[in-house]
């Protein structure tokens, strides 16, 4: 394809992803803890990977914070790792499927995940700094890549070290932030939209050619 003819949009999302969140409504609304950081823990939507090592970990090494494990539809997964949250030190809660996936990425302050590119594209425009677990060599590990050399993730892929790596970046305010500030430089949150544009502006009736007049 000529170069000109191609439009760099960015991953579609749905718009909530980019609106304003109200964290004083959210916080009651979902029982989120307010001043402690909340560490966002995704499993995928069939609940995949080694989930339970990377709870493990969190729960050992970090303190001064509350996790949310989403475990999609894996009932499974969600009866083991309810099992490790209860009496843990962390105060840790353990959900299912959800649709308001934008409002748990709105709370968080920290992501851990499998860099797919929808999950990918909607925590880069909730600003939300990624550390990279389980990634699927390929796209995935591309992704991983992208975001460590942006500066808006670090490396969870080794399970050991994944709790201490969590605790330094929640011990360094500083440095959370500016992961933030890079993910929101990388966010495409109007993406759909944008290609909609392009859409109607190249499925639009082309003007009539004007006539030039005759000369006598």
């Amino acid at each position: 394809m000529p170069r000109e003819s191609v439009q760099v949009t960015g991953i579609p999302i749905d718009p909530v992803f980019a609106d304003a969140a109200n964290i004083g409504v959210l916080r009651p609304k979902h029982a989120v803890a307010d001043g402690l950081p909340l560490i966002l823990v995704l499993c995928g939507g069939f609940g995949v990977g080694p989930i339970e090592y990377l709870l493990g970990g969190l729960l050992a090494a970090v303190r001064g914070a509350q996790i949310v494990v989403v475990a999609g539809k894996n009932e499974k997964l969600r009866a083991s790792l309810e099992q490790l949250a209860h009496g843990a030190l962390l105060p840790t809660r353990v959900i299912g499927f959800t649709q308001e996936m934008h409002e748990w990425m709105a709370l968080a302050d920290i992501c851990v995940t499998k860099p797919g590119g929808l999950t990918t594209s909607e925590a880069l425009a909730c600003g939300l700094p990624l550390v990279v677990a389980n990634a699927i060599p390929g796209q995935e590990t591309r992704n991983a890549t992208f975001l460590y050399e942006s500066g808006a993730g670090i490396s969870g892929e080794n399970p050991y070290t994944l709790g201490p790596r969590v605790a330094q970046l929640l011990a360094s305010p500083a440095r959370l932030e500016a992961m933030k500030r890079a993910a929101r430089a990388l966010a495409r949150p109007h993406a759909a939209l944008d290609i909609a544009t392009e859409l109607a502006r190249l499925a639009a009736p082309s003007p009539p050619a004007t006539r030039r007049p005759r000369s006598s």
